[in-house]
């Protein structure tokens, strides 16, 4: 009986190791997804902030200025020709 309790606890102990040994290193592997996922994030904020930003008339945000070359009111080709 006192052999069956030595390896009852034996295999306990061993089976509390691994689970300890897996929670770690899981908890090591999220921390670097999370870093890399976060730094990526931050970075890609960073980069939207540093853009130029416009706002049109209808509220649309645009990221580039457009030139306008042409109206259609007054067509200055038209008026050449």
């Amino acid at each position: 009986m006192l052999v069956t309790t030595i390896e009852n606890w034996y295999e306990t102990s061993e089976t509390s190791i691994a689970i300890t040994f897996l929670v770690v290193n899981l908890s090591r592997l999220l921390r670097q997804f999370f870093g890399l996922f976060l730094s990526f994030l931050i970075f890609w904020r960073t980069n939207e902030l540093m853009c130029r930003q416009r706002f049109n008339k209808n509220y649309v945000k645009s990221y580039f200025t457009q030139v306008k070359l042409i109206t259609w009111t007054t067509n200055y080709w038209h008026s050449i020709a």
